[in-house]
């Protein structure tokens, strides 16, 4: 049985976010916290003023050593009964907590930064639970090469495993709870506290061997365009969103094709997106926190249908005066 009344509309409330993670509501500001990982920031949404920055820096000021190419903004956040904010930080390898309130020059404390004297990996996700506890997650993620896409080891990392914990916080005890997951990620509790549920990232289970890297080879080939964000002042890219709309509706009700293929299917949910009979799309809409429309493109067969799906895009767009320039382009 679906939580989610089957007939809400989705709505994108940010986008252009690095890597989102960490939502939590804050009650006294009637705010959504929520963090981007790989740009060290935490935003905060309301409907009065949107999108904003909320903590900068969220997960990596120096307090403990980190490579510098890894993941290391803050991740899993929560707020305890006391209306403090608790935070994973990746690149200080700690728990931290911080007052709830914006600042672009945080002032954190130390929650618990190490198991048995070693530094933690990178603390990921976190739960309180009702007595005040704090579970959380401690895989390498702070030791991932994006670039090589693999985890890499570095003698600054003290623990040859990836654990879930347990802080207590009335006697302020850390106790292991398991290191048998590969790579926990998200954690959650049950609502009578008897039950811990930990995500497992299995993206490495049957393939102990291989590295991410390898298994990343093997994973069938798609043809992504960059997020590309043309020019667009905030007062007129949701009109210019709809004639853009109206103008792909009639090319649809008149079969128009791209490399030889119709558009079978439109959804019209905050912009269009248009799919064509071998699965390749096209999306274009407008941005919810900047003067930019958002354009992306992806095809599961060749860079060449990629490529024409966004020139199709581009001579739409190049109708409106209203329409800059890309910040970027394929």
């Amino acid at each position: 049985e679906s939580i989610i009344d089957i007939y809400s509309e989705i709505e994108i409330i940010a986008d252009s976010i690095g890597l989102p993670e960490g939502p939590v509501w804050d009650s006294k500001s009637n705010s959504l916290l929520f963090t981007d990982v790989m740009a060290n920031k935490i935003y905060s949404w309301n409907v009065i003023d949107g999108v904003s920055d909320f903590i900068v820096p969220s997960g990596n000021t120096g307090y403990a050593p980190n490579i510098d190419f890894g993941l290391l903004g803050a991740n899993g956040l929560a707020i305890n009964n006391d209306g403090r904010l608790i935070l994973c930080q990746h690149g200080d390898r700690r728990l931290a907590t911080i007052e709830t309130k914006s600042s672009i020059n945080p002032n954190f404390s130390t929650v618990i930064d190490n198991f048995e004297g070693n530094r933690f990996n990178s603390p990921n996700d976190l739960v309180l639970a009702d007595d005040g506890s704090i579970y959380f997650t401690d895989p390498a993620f702070g030791f991932f090469n994006f670039d090589a896409f693999e985890f890499v080891e570095d003698e600054i990392k003290k623990l040859n495993f990836n654990g879930v914990y347990k802080f207590n916080t009335n006697n302020n005890k850390l106790s292991l709870v398991t290191d048998k997951i590969d790579l926990p990620n998200g954690i959650g509790i049950s609502p009578d506290n008897k039950v811990l549920y930990v995500n497992k990232m299995s993206f490495l289970d049957g393939n102990p061997k291989k590295s991410i890297s390898d298994l990343k080879n093997q994973l069938p080939k798609t043809f992504n365009s960059p997020t590309m964000s043309p020019e667009c002042p905030d007062e007129k890219k949701y009109q210019v969103i709809e004639k853009i709309t109206e103008i792909i509706e009639e090319k649809y009700k008149k079969n128009a094709k791209i490399e030889g293929q119709k558009i079978v299917a439109l959804l019209m949910v905050n912009g269009i997106r248009f799919t064509l009979e071998d699965g390749s799309w096209g999306l274009i809409r407008a941005s919810s926190n900047t003067p930019n429309l958002v354009v992306v493109c992806e095809s599961p067969n060749s860079e060449n249908i990629l490529k024409s799906i966004f020139k199709f895009i581009d001579k739409i767009l190049k109708k409106f005066k209203e329409i800059g320039p890309y910040d970027q382009s394929i």
